[in-house]
């Protein structure tokens, strides 16, 4: 049975959900042992707490955050920060690796991607590493550079992306991410649904989850999609009650 190491961190919650998920699905196949480790906790300094900062960012200052995920998308920053999180974290993190011994390292989160995988290639050189973004279409640049072996995308789009930043296409695999398994119950009755939410079933439907997206870009493009007549618009408001 193989074992594998899914580094990820409770940054935005998004992050955990697919590593649970990928969990969820590795074990189910009865050849993996997969684990879980919020890489957060072998770090020191001020990475320990950071989703604490980024939860609180995003949360009431939502702009910042975005001009901070702008001014870190480029190479000689990320390198930067990599580098000062790989001393960080490296006592604690090749003594994890020596503990657990993995076949295979999957991230589910950008900010360990650099650190983690020049971690997991000093321990063992063979040591395989796939970084599996949970970006789409504008992916940053941190999921990409570092020793990663394979880069998993959502979709085609996000792997042009990626490989026309300088990628090889050949580590590049648009396959999907990880999803709650109760997606895709045989018992799901899809009509009542539809019918629950008054969509017509004869359109497809689109999930908006806008995210840092102000209220003006989300408000254009839901009207977008809705001039088009062409799909059923459900739109995830959080807690902005102005454009509830």
């Amino acid at each position: 049975m193989k074992k594998i190491l899914i580094l990820t961190s409770e940054f935005g919650k998004g992050h955990m959900s697919v590593a649970k998920h990928l969990q969820t699905a590795l074990n189910a196949s009865g050849k993996c042992d997969a684990k879980i480790i919020d890489f957060g906790e072998y770090a020191k300094g001020p990475f320990t707490h950071s989703h604490k900062t980024y939860d609180t960012a995003t949360k009431h200052v939502p702009k910042a955050w975005q001009m901070f995920f702008d001014l870190t998308n480029d190479d000689k920053t990320i390198h930067g920060i990599g580098k000062i999180q790989l001393k960080l974290t490296e006592k604690r993190g090749l003594a994890l690796l020596k503990k657990e011994r993995p076949d295979l390292i999957v991230v589910t989160f950008a900010g360990w991607v650099y650190a983690a995988s020049k971690l997991a290639k000093k321990y063992n050189p063979n040591l395989k590493v796939v970084s599996l973004t949970t970006d789409s279409i504008s992916i940053h640049r941190t999921w990409t550079l570092g020793e990663i072996d394979q880069i998993i995308v959502p979709d085609k789009d996000s792997a042009e992306t990626v490989i026309e930043s300088g990628i090889d296409h050949k580590i590049v695999h648009a396959i999907g991410y990880p999803v709650n398994p109760a997606l895709f119950d045989k018992n799901f009755n899809k009509q009542s649904f539809l019918d629950k939410l008054k969509f017509d079933s004869a359109k497809k439907s689109v999930l908006l989850i806008p995210t840092l997206l102000n209220k003006e870009k989300t408000l254009d493009l839901i009207q977008q999609i809705l001039d088009q007549n062409k799909y059923n618009l459900a739109v995830i408001c959080g807690r902005d009650k102005e454009l509830y």
